[in-house]
């Protein structure tokens, strides 16, 4: 194996600074929550909490858990348990199939403004090309937004009731949608940061896919647009393609404007039961306008904690249950378990539900952040007379690890396959970051990626 020099990402390896740009004594309170809350062991578990920057408590625990993902699920939720079984790299699904060939998606959790990104423009991609440019078609959330001037900082908050931005040149855009003449597909746009840079940002991210004939999900540009979902053709298959956000970081729409992006308000609203049904609807109306396939692309979820919310499943089979062919989640800045979800509506049909692919380019360091999956779905396509739909048949999930490679004197970004990294020789401190990111992916995948 040729040597190469990887060590773990130049990022600090928590978001405590955050808080740094903020009165002392907003600082001095976070941390006194933070050391009292630990103390009394009132954080062993996740919080059953709703997002809120305004405040003290939530903010402190936010911050917490920048430091490391939550290895444990909620306190007697029984999550464990419930994804034991999927808790593999790969899987087979039982869905009913012609013999007409296949197609390979990919698809990737967010990708965010993070360290060396635009030094290393067709290098960063290099190790997992195939995984993501080499399928049939591609998918990534894109989480940042291209910004008129300089970048705003990711990791920096004024005062209290502000959140992040995530804002991006164009050049470090350009190392983040492609690699040497390959590029993603389609991107969902409908996520909480799409409007850091209000509508303007908007449109300019919108402007830059469009010359780079890189397609987009989850924005509406006039009104007539909301609730149609946006249909390819993917070698004779029509795959539908839905996208919705969880919230806009409290960021307005534009006056007017209040269909511009899809949001389901959920984590945001204390004991709101969220109203599915524009998502729904969307799914239906996929299938009336002839998608052999429809795919929903979900930003949602509760930072920093490997195992989703109690609620995402149930959202997550009623997405199901309304028709959706598979389900993909990202948002939560860690990677998360998956399970194969038998339909009652449909019967025989296995619905595979990604709760978290993570971030495939990170804003901060600690390992379970800077891990990801890279999703590869397998599809059969419909058989000549349509008597036999498409359907998803295969699974299989990459763990990745995003790293600092030093090449000819160069530091770089790499993404790696974990399994490569596990292999080779690395000094003590990279073997100890790895090792660390690795208990994250047993969690999630068991430790059949080391060998598959």
């Amino acid at each position: 194996m040729k040597k190469r020099n990887f060590k773990p990402v130049n990022l600090p390896r928590n978001a405590f600074s955050l808080i740094e740009s903020m009165p002392e004594e907003v600082q001095k309170m976070i941390h006194g929550i933070r050391e009292r809350k630990i103390a009394a062991g009132e954080w062993d578990f996740p919080l059953d909490v709703v997002m809120n920057p305004n405040d003290l408590d939530f903010a402190s625990y936010y911050v917490n858990k920048t430091s490391g993902a939550y290895k444990v699920p909620r306190k007697d939720s029984g999550l464990d348990s419930y994804f034991k079984p999927f808790r593999r790299k790969s899987a087979e699904l039982p869905n009913k199939c012609g013999s007409e060939g296949e197609l390979r998606i990919s698809a990737v959790g967010d990708l965010m403004f993070a360290t060396l990104i635009e030094e290393s423009r067709n290098h960063m991609y290099a190790d997992v090309e195939d995984l993501i440019f080499g399928a049939d078609y591609s998918y990534a959330n894109l989480e940042s937004t291209l910004a008129d001037d300089n970048p705003a900082s990711v990791l920096s908050i004024e005062e209290m009731g502000g959140t992040p931005e995530v804002n991006i040149s164009k050049e470090i855009y350009q190392s983040l949608v492609s690699h040497k003449s390959r590029k993603y597909d389609l991107v969902q746009l409908a996520n909480n940061h799409i409007m850091d840079c209000g509508e303007e940002g908007c449109l300019r991210t919108i402007k830059a896919l469009n010359e780079d004939k890189i397609n987009y999900i989850g924005i509406n540009l006039d009104e007539e647009s909301l609730g149609k979902p946006t249909i390819m053709e993917v070698d004779g298959v029509k795959i539908a393609w839905i996208a919705y956000t969880y919230s806009l970081n409290w960021k307005p729409l534009p006056q007017g404007k209040p269909w511009m992006v899809n949001v389901l308000p959920m984590h945001i609203i204390p004991n709101a039961e969220v109203d599915m049904s524009p998502l729904e609807a969307e799914v239906k109306a996929a299938r009336e306008s002839g998608a052999d396939l429809v795919f929903v692309g979900m930003h949602w979820g509760l930072e920093n904690e490997t195992y989703p919310h109690p609620e995402q499943l149930e959202w997550a089979h009623a997405v199901a249950e309304c028709g959706a062919d598979a389900i993909i989640g990202h948002h939560a800045h860690c990677s998360q378990p998956y399970e194969i979800y038998k339909t009652n509506n449909f019967p025989g049909k296995h619905v595979p539900i990604l709760y978290g692919l993570g971030n495939l380019t990170p804003a901060y360091g600690a390992a379970s952040t800077c891990l990801s999956l890279i999703a590869n779905l397998k599809i059969a396509k419909p058989s000549a007379d349509r008597s036999i739909a498409a359907a998803v048949v295969g699974l299989d999930l990459e763990p990745v690890l995003f790293v600092k490679e030093t090449l000819e004197g160069k530091e770089l970004s790499a993404i790696m396959p974990m399994k490569e990294l596990w292999n080779r020789e690395l000094d003590n401190e990279t073997r100890s970051y790895v090792e660390e990111a690795a208990e994250y992916a047993d969690l999630v995948l068991g430790d059949s990626w080391r060998t598959d």
